[in-house]
Protein backbone atom coordinates (compact mmCIF):
# COMPACT_ATOMS: atom_id res chain seq x y z
CA UNK A 1 0.00 0.00 0.00
CA UNK A 2 1.84 3.16 -0.85
CA UNK A 3 1.75 6.07 1.74
CA UNK A 4 -1.55 7.74 2.70
CA UNK A 5 -1.08 11.54 2.21
CA UNK A 6 -2.79 13.78 4.12
CA UNK A 7 -5.12 16.49 3.03
CA UNK A 8 -3.95 18.97 5.55
CA UNK A 9 -0.67 20.08 7.30
CA UNK A 10 0.41 22.10 10.38
CA UNK A 11 -1.47 23.22 13.43
CA UNK A 12 -4.41 21.26 13.73
CA UNK A 13 -6.12 24.14 15.43
CA UNK A 14 -6.03 26.13 12.36
CA UNK A 15 -7.60 23.48 10.08
CA UNK A 16 -10.89 24.37 10.09
CA UNK A 17 -11.30 26.93 13.00
CA UNK A 18 -13.57 24.26 14.76
CA UNK A 19 -11.58 23.10 17.07
CA UNK A 20 -12.10 22.93 21.04
CA UNK A 21 -10.23 21.83 24.10
CA UNK A 22 -12.51 18.63 23.85
CA UNK A 23 -12.48 17.88 19.86
CA UNK A 24 -11.38 17.64 17.01
CA UNK A 25 -11.83 17.80 13.26
CA UNK A 26 -9.79 16.91 10.39
CA UNK A 27 -10.11 15.41 7.28
CA UNK A 28 -7.82 12.95 5.38
CA UNK A 29 -6.82 11.46 2.02
CA UNK A 30 -7.13 7.46 2.59
CA UNK A 31 -7.32 4.71 0.99
CA UNK A 32 -8.44 1.47 1.26
CA UNK A 33 -6.98 -2.07 1.70
CA UNK A 34 -8.48 -3.50 -1.47
CA UNK A 35 -8.15 -0.47 -3.65
CA UNK A 36 -4.58 0.69 -2.58
CA UNK A 37 -4.75 3.53 -5.62
CA UNK A 38 -8.05 4.86 -5.08
CA UNK A 39 -8.17 7.63 -2.71
CA UNK A 40 -11.50 8.55 -0.62
CA UNK A 41 -11.44 11.68 1.54
CA UNK A 42 -12.69 10.92 4.85
CA UNK A 43 -13.37 13.64 7.50
CA UNK A 44 -13.68 12.87 11.45
CA UNK A 45 -15.11 14.81 14.61
CA UNK A 46 -14.15 12.91 17.61
CA UNK A 47 -12.92 13.89 21.21
CA UNK A 48 -9.12 14.53 21.73
CA UNK A 49 -8.95 13.04 24.78
CA UNK A 50 -11.19 9.92 25.66
CA UNK A 51 -11.20 7.77 28.37
CA UNK A 52 -13.44 5.58 27.00
CA UNK A 53 -14.92 3.93 23.56
CA UNK A 54 -17.08 6.67 22.03
CA UNK A 55 -20.98 5.90 22.40
CA UNK A 56 -21.41 5.36 18.92
CA UNK A 57 -19.91 5.29 14.99
CA UNK A 58 -21.81 7.86 12.76
CA UNK A 59 -21.47 7.41 9.15
CA UNK A 60 -22.43 9.75 7.00
CA UNK A 61 -21.82 8.82 3.07
CA UNK A 62 -22.39 12.53 0.92
CA UNK A 63 -24.36 12.70 -2.52
CA UNK A 64 -23.06 14.42 -5.89
CA UNK A 65 -21.25 17.20 -5.62
CA UNK A 66 -23.06 20.84 -5.83
CA UNK A 67 -21.35 23.93 -6.88
CA UNK A 68 -21.99 27.58 -8.16
CA UNK A 69 -25.86 27.83 -6.61
CA UNK A 70 -24.49 30.72 -5.13
CA UNK A 71 -26.53 29.72 -2.03
CA UNK A 72 -25.20 30.17 1.17
CA UNK A 73 -27.22 27.51 2.74
CA UNK A 74 -26.49 24.73 0.39
CA UNK A 75 -23.01 25.53 0.45
CA UNK A 76 -22.77 25.76 4.03
CA UNK A 77 -24.57 21.87 4.43
CA UNK A 78 -22.18 20.85 1.63
CA UNK A 79 -19.39 21.32 3.83
CA UNK A 80 -17.88 18.10 5.47
CA UNK A 81 -17.19 19.89 8.69
CA UNK A 82 -20.61 21.12 8.56
CA UNK A 83 -22.07 17.69 8.77
CA UNK A 84 -19.62 16.23 10.99
CA UNK A 85 -20.42 19.12 13.66
CA UNK A 86 -24.49 18.83 12.73
CA UNK A 87 -24.80 15.07 13.56
CA UNK A 88 -22.54 15.57 16.72
CA UNK A 89 -24.94 18.41 17.78
CA UNK A 90 -27.72 15.85 17.63
CA UNK A 91 -26.32 12.57 18.23
CA UNK A 92 -24.00 13.98 21.46
CA UNK A 93 -20.46 14.84 22.27
CA UNK A 94 -19.80 11.30 22.92
CA UNK A 95 -20.06 9.94 19.47
CA UNK A 96 -17.55 9.84 16.70
CA UNK A 97 -19.07 11.54 13.02
CA UNK A 98 -17.39 10.47 10.21
CA UNK A 99 -18.01 11.70 6.59
CA UNK A 100 -16.49 9.22 3.88
CA UNK A 101 -16.77 11.07 0.45
CA UNK A 102 -16.89 9.29 -3.03
CA UNK A 103 -13.18 8.23 -4.70
CA UNK A 104 -13.86 10.69 -7.37
CA UNK A 105 -16.54 12.77 -8.84
CA UNK A 106 -17.48 12.29 -12.73
CA UNK A 107 -18.35 16.25 -13.36
CA UNK A 108 -20.42 16.36 -10.25
CA UNK A 109 -21.78 12.88 -9.79
CA UNK A 110 -20.11 10.95 -7.00
CA UNK A 111 -18.89 7.66 -8.02
CA UNK A 112 -18.08 5.19 -4.79
CA UNK A 113 -16.26 2.80 -7.15
CA UNK A 114 -14.23 1.09 -3.99
CA UNK A 115 -18.01 0.51 -2.59
CA UNK A 116 -20.22 -0.63 -5.05
CA UNK A 117 -19.42 -3.85 -7.42
CA UNK A 118 -20.04 -2.32 -10.55
CA UNK A 119 -20.91 1.56 -11.41
CA UNK A 120 -21.73 3.31 -14.71
CA UNK A 121 -19.65 6.25 -15.58
CA UNK A 122 -22.08 8.57 -14.29
CA UNK A 123 -21.59 6.58 -10.61
CA UNK A 124 -25.38 4.74 -10.83
CA UNK A 125 -25.01 1.51 -9.57
CA UNK A 126 -25.14 -1.61 -12.01
CA UNK A 127 -26.52 -4.14 -8.89
CA UNK A 128 -25.35 -4.96 -5.90
CA UNK A 129 -23.71 -7.95 -5.78
CA UNK A 130 -22.46 -8.96 -1.85
CA UNK A 131 -19.17 -11.23 -2.68
CA UNK A 132 -16.58 -9.96 -1.18
CA UNK A 133 -18.50 -7.59 1.08
CA UNK A 134 -16.57 -4.44 -0.77
CA UNK A 135 -18.92 -1.75 0.99
CA UNK A 136 -17.92 -2.73 4.52
CA UNK A 137 -14.37 -3.80 3.58
CA UNK A 138 -13.48 -1.03 2.16
CA UNK A 139 -15.60 1.38 4.75
CA UNK A 140 -13.80 -0.24 7.76
CA UNK A 141 -10.50 0.29 6.16
CA UNK A 142 -11.07 3.92 5.18
CA UNK A 143 -11.67 4.64 8.72
CA UNK A 144 -8.93 2.29 10.59
CA UNK A 145 -6.79 4.26 8.02
CA UNK A 146 -7.85 7.81 9.00
CA UNK A 147 -7.53 6.79 12.73
CA UNK A 148 -4.28 5.96 11.91
CA UNK A 149 -3.31 9.37 10.39
CA UNK A 150 -5.27 10.71 13.60
CA UNK A 151 -3.32 9.14 15.73
CA UNK A 152 -0.21 10.39 14.17
CA UNK A 153 -1.34 14.07 13.92
CA UNK A 154 -2.44 14.30 17.44
CA UNK A 155 0.87 12.71 18.71
CA UNK A 156 2.89 14.97 16.84
CA UNK A 157 0.29 17.88 18.43
CA UNK A 158 1.48 16.77 22.01
CA UNK A 159 5.16 15.73 21.82
CA UNK A 160 5.92 15.39 25.18
CA UNK A 161 9.16 16.97 27.35
CA UNK A 162 11.58 14.82 28.33
CA UNK A 163 10.70 15.37 31.64
CA UNK A 164 7.07 14.63 30.75
CA UNK A 165 8.18 11.36 28.97
CA UNK A 166 9.55 9.90 32.53
CA UNK A 167 6.98 10.91 34.16
CA UNK A 168 4.33 9.07 31.54
CA UNK A 169 6.94 6.59 31.71
CA UNK A 170 6.59 5.82 35.01
CA UNK A 171 3.08 6.39 35.21
CA UNK A 172 2.78 3.60 32.65
CA UNK A 173 4.39 0.93 34.70
CA UNK A 174 1.96 1.59 37.40
CA UNK A 175 -0.74 1.60 34.93
CA UNK A 176 0.36 -1.72 33.71
CA UNK A 177 -1.23 -3.31 36.64
CA UNK A 178 -4.77 -3.06 35.95
CA UNK A 179 -4.19 -3.12 32.31
CA UNK A 180 -4.50 0.06 30.65
CA UNK A 181 -2.22 2.83 29.16
CA UNK A 182 -2.73 6.43 27.87
CA UNK A 183 -1.38 6.48 24.20
CA UNK A 184 0.43 9.65 22.89
CA UNK A 185 -2.15 10.37 20.50
CA UNK A 186 -4.67 10.88 24.00
CA UNK A 187 -6.64 7.64 23.70
CA UNK A 188 -7.04 5.52 26.79
CA UNK A 189 -6.46 2.00 25.59
CA UNK A 190 -6.56 -1.37 27.81
CA UNK A 191 -3.08 -3.37 27.34
CA UNK A 192 -3.80 -6.53 24.86
CA UNK A 193 -2.24 -9.27 27.10
CA UNK A 194 -4.75 -8.04 29.65
CA UNK A 195 -8.07 -8.74 27.67
CA UNK A 196 -9.31 -11.54 25.25
CA UNK A 197 -10.49 -10.42 21.83
CA UNK A 198 -13.87 -11.38 22.44
CA UNK A 199 -14.21 -9.62 25.84
CA UNK A 200 -14.09 -6.37 24.00
CA UNK A 201 -16.98 -4.84 22.77
CA UNK A 202 -17.03 -2.25 19.97
CA UNK A 203 -19.43 0.69 20.11
CA UNK A 204 -22.40 0.54 17.89
CA UNK A 205 -22.37 2.33 14.46
CA UNK A 206 -25.19 4.30 12.75
CA UNK A 207 -24.90 4.92 8.73
CA UNK A 208 -26.53 7.67 6.85
CA UNK A 209 -26.68 7.84 3.08
CA UNK A 210 -27.61 11.50 1.62
CA UNK A 211 -28.65 11.37 -1.62
CA UNK A 212 -26.70 9.48 -3.86
CA UNK A 213 -24.83 7.95 -0.59
CA UNK A 214 -27.78 6.02 -0.18
CA UNK A 215 -26.23 3.41 -2.57
CA UNK A 216 -23.61 2.74 -0.22
CA UNK A 217 -26.66 1.86 2.41
CA UNK A 218 -27.85 -0.48 -0.05
CA UNK A 219 -24.54 -2.63 -0.58
CA UNK A 220 -24.45 -2.76 3.28
CA UNK A 221 -27.85 -4.14 3.81
CA UNK A 222 -27.01 -6.27 0.63
CA UNK A 223 -24.04 -7.50 2.55
CA UNK A 224 -25.64 -7.82 5.82
CA UNK A 225 -27.61 -10.61 4.58
CA UNK A 226 -24.86 -12.38 2.39
CA UNK A 227 -23.16 -12.04 5.81
CA UNK A 228 -26.06 -13.96 7.63
CA UNK A 229 -26.43 -16.39 4.78
CA UNK A 230 -22.55 -17.31 4.95
CA UNK A 231 -22.92 -17.98 8.83
CA UNK A 232 -26.05 -19.64 8.53
CA UNK A 233 -24.41 -22.48 6.26
CA UNK A 234 -21.58 -22.73 8.52
CA UNK A 235 -23.80 -23.30 11.29
CA UNK A 236 -24.80 -26.20 10.14
CA UNK A 237 -22.37 -27.79 9.20
CA UNK A 238 -21.12 -30.61 11.94
CA UNK A 239 -19.63 -29.61 15.14
CA UNK A 240 -19.66 -26.08 14.67
CA UNK A 241 -19.73 -25.07 17.77
CA UNK A 242 -16.88 -27.26 19.03
CA UNK A 243 -14.63 -26.21 15.85
CA UNK A 244 -10.38 -25.73 16.96
CA UNK A 245 -9.63 -22.28 17.62
CA UNK A 246 -7.27 -22.38 14.59
CA UNK A 247 -10.28 -22.91 12.32
CA UNK A 248 -12.40 -20.25 13.88
CA UNK A 249 -9.32 -18.03 13.23
CA UNK A 250 -8.96 -19.10 10.05
CA UNK A 251 -12.59 -17.94 9.41
CA UNK A 252 -12.47 -14.79 10.96
CA UNK A 253 -9.26 -13.69 9.51
CA UNK A 254 -10.73 -14.29 6.18
CA UNK A 255 -12.86 -11.07 6.80
CA UNK A 256 -10.54 -8.97 8.22
CA UNK A 257 -9.38 -5.57 6.76
CA UNK A 258 -6.13 -5.04 8.17
CA UNK A 259 -3.07 -7.36 8.41
CA UNK A 260 -1.81 -5.77 12.20
CA UNK A 261 1.11 -4.05 10.53
CA UNK A 262 0.21 -0.70 11.53
CA UNK A 263 1.01 -0.46 15.37
CA UNK A 264 -1.00 3.03 15.45
CA UNK A 265 -4.15 1.53 14.78
CA UNK A 266 -3.34 -1.66 16.58
CA UNK A 267 -3.10 0.61 19.57
CA UNK A 268 -6.54 1.64 19.24
CA UNK A 269 -8.41 -1.41 18.07
CA UNK A 270 -6.97 -3.92 20.15
CA UNK A 271 -7.12 -1.93 23.66
CA UNK A 272 -10.42 0.21 24.13
CA UNK A 273 -12.04 -0.21 20.97
CA UNK A 274 -12.94 2.69 18.83
CA UNK A 275 -13.56 0.85 15.83
CA UNK A 276 -14.33 -3.07 14.97
CA UNK A 277 -11.31 -4.92 13.54
CA UNK A 278 -12.89 -7.24 11.61
CA UNK A 279 -15.66 -7.05 8.53
CA UNK A 280 -18.11 -8.86 10.26
CA UNK A 281 -18.12 -7.40 13.68
CA UNK A 282 -18.05 -3.81 11.55
CA UNK A 283 -21.47 -5.59 9.86
CA UNK A 284 -23.20 -6.61 13.01
CA UNK A 285 -22.45 -3.35 15.13
CA UNK A 286 -24.56 -1.32 12.72
CA UNK A 287 -27.81 -0.42 14.25
CA UNK A 288 -29.61 2.22 12.82
CA UNK A 289 -29.19 2.99 8.90
CA UNK A 290 -31.07 6.61 7.48
CA UNK A 291 -31.77 6.82 4.66
CA UNK A 292 -31.23 10.93 4.02
CA UNK A 293 -33.66 12.22 0.90
CA UNK A 294 -32.23 9.47 -1.08
CA UNK A 295 -32.40 9.39 -5.05
CA UNK A 296 -31.22 8.84 -8.62
CA UNK A 297 -31.68 9.37 -12.08
CA UNK A 298 -32.54 5.91 -12.47
CA UNK A 299 -33.94 2.49 -10.62
CA UNK A 300 -32.13 1.47 -7.57
CA UNK A 301 -32.00 4.44 -5.43
CA UNK A 302 -33.07 1.96 -2.74
CA UNK A 303 -32.53 -1.68 -1.72
CA UNK A 304 -36.04 -3.22 -3.20
CA UNK A 305 -34.58 -6.66 -2.91
CA UNK A 306 -36.90 -9.18 -1.22
CA UNK A 307 -33.81 -11.72 -0.24
CA UNK A 308 -32.30 -8.80 1.10
CA UNK A 309 -34.96 -7.36 3.22
CA UNK A 310 -36.19 -10.84 4.81
CA UNK A 311 -32.49 -11.34 6.27
CA UNK A 312 -32.54 -8.03 7.97
CA UNK A 313 -35.10 -9.77 9.86
CA UNK A 314 -32.73 -12.54 11.00
CA UNK A 315 -30.71 -9.57 11.99
CA UNK A 316 -32.34 -7.56 13.84
CA UNK A 317 -32.90 -10.79 15.88
CA UNK A 318 -29.42 -11.51 16.75
CA UNK A 319 -29.07 -7.81 17.73
CA UNK A 320 -29.14 -6.66 21.18
CA UNK A 321 -31.10 -3.41 20.63
CA UNK A 322 -32.41 -4.80 17.47
CA UNK A 323 -32.23 -3.03 14.25
CA UNK A 324 -34.02 0.63 13.20
CA UNK A 325 -34.43 1.55 9.22
CA UNK A 326 -35.43 4.91 8.75
CA UNK A 327 -36.49 6.82 5.97
CA UNK A 328 -35.49 10.78 5.60
CA UNK A 329 -37.28 12.57 2.99
CA UNK A 330 -38.34 15.80 1.19
CA UNK A 331 -40.66 17.28 -1.61
CA UNK A 332 -37.72 16.93 -4.10
CA UNK A 333 -37.31 13.39 -3.85
CA UNK A 334 -40.45 12.07 -3.11
CA UNK A 335 -42.83 14.20 -4.69
CA UNK A 336 -40.85 14.32 -8.15
CA UNK A 337 -43.39 13.05 -10.37
CA UNK A 338 -40.52 12.73 -13.15
CA UNK A 339 -38.90 10.05 -10.87
CA UNK A 340 -41.53 8.33 -9.94
CA UNK A 341 -39.31 5.59 -9.32
CA UNK A 342 -37.72 6.50 -6.43
CA UNK A 343 -40.93 7.07 -3.96
CA UNK A 344 -42.42 4.13 -5.27
CA UNK A 345 -39.26 1.92 -4.44
CA UNK A 346 -39.29 3.48 -0.66
CA UNK A 347 -42.23 2.53 -0.08
CA UNK A 348 -41.83 -0.85 -1.43
CA UNK A 349 -38.33 -0.98 0.48
CA UNK A 350 -40.74 -0.26 3.78
CA UNK A 351 -43.47 -2.53 2.59
CA UNK A 352 -41.42 -5.10 2.64
CA UNK A 353 -39.11 -4.70 5.52
CA UNK A 354 -41.88 -4.25 7.71
CA UNK A 355 -43.98 -7.81 6.38
CA UNK A 356 -40.52 -9.52 7.19
CA UNK A 357 -40.60 -8.22 10.47
CA UNK A 358 -44.05 -9.24 11.34
CA UNK A 359 -43.91 -12.79 9.66
CA UNK A 360 -40.72 -13.43 11.94
CA UNK A 361 -42.27 -11.61 15.00
CA UNK A 362 -39.35 -9.65 15.15
CA UNK A 363 -41.13 -5.80 15.09
CA UNK A 364 -39.93 -4.84 18.23
CA UNK A 365 -36.04 -5.60 16.87
CA UNK A 366 -36.69 -4.51 13.09
CA UNK A 367 -38.12 -1.21 13.74
CA UNK A 368 -39.04 0.97 10.52
CA UNK A 369 -39.55 4.75 10.48
CA UNK A 370 -40.07 7.66 7.66
CA UNK A 371 -40.80 11.03 8.52
CA UNK A 372 -41.29 13.59 5.47
CA UNK A 373 -39.74 16.96 6.19
CA UNK A 374 -41.09 20.38 4.62
CA UNK A 375 -44.00 18.75 3.03
CA UNK A 376 -46.00 21.91 2.62
CA UNK A 377 -42.61 23.65 0.76
CA UNK A 378 -42.50 23.80 -3.01
CA UNK A 379 -39.91 21.30 -3.90
CA UNK A 380 -36.57 22.73 -3.76
CA UNK A 381 -32.61 21.97 -4.26
CA UNK A 382 -32.14 24.07 -0.93
CA UNK A 383 -34.28 21.90 0.89
CA UNK A 384 -32.56 18.70 -0.53
CA UNK A 385 -30.00 20.14 2.04
CA UNK A 386 -31.84 21.79 4.56
CA UNK A 387 -33.07 18.14 5.63
CA UNK A 388 -29.44 17.35 6.83
CA UNK A 389 -30.11 19.75 9.37
CA UNK A 390 -33.88 19.47 10.21
CA UNK A 391 -34.03 15.27 10.42
CA UNK A 392 -35.01 13.86 13.68
CA UNK A 393 -32.33 11.63 15.10
CA UNK A 394 -32.23 9.57 19.01
CA UNK A 395 -29.32 10.44 20.60
CA UNK A 396 -30.10 7.36 22.69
Amino acid sequence: MRPLKPLFRGNLESLFGFLTTSRYLLSCNCTSLTYNRVLNRVSLCGCRVRKQTPSRNVIFYVGDRVEGTDNSEIERLSQPKNIASILVSKLGPSVNAWIIEPSHYKSSFACYENLLPSLTPSGEPEGYNPKGLPAARSTLSLLQNCLAQVSTRLSLESLPSQRERVAVGKQAESNRANGTFLNAHGFATTLLGNISPRSKKCPQTSVFGFSKGGVVLNQLLAELTHLEDLEGKVSIKKNWLNRSVSKSAKFEGSLRTLDGSDDKVKDVSNGAPLLPFTVEEFLRGIAEVHYVDVGLNRAGAYQTDAHVLEGLATAARAREGGLLVAFHGTPRQWCDSGRSWVVNEKDICIDRLQDAASRHGVAAKLRVAQTMYFPHRKASLQMHFEIIEAMIVSSS
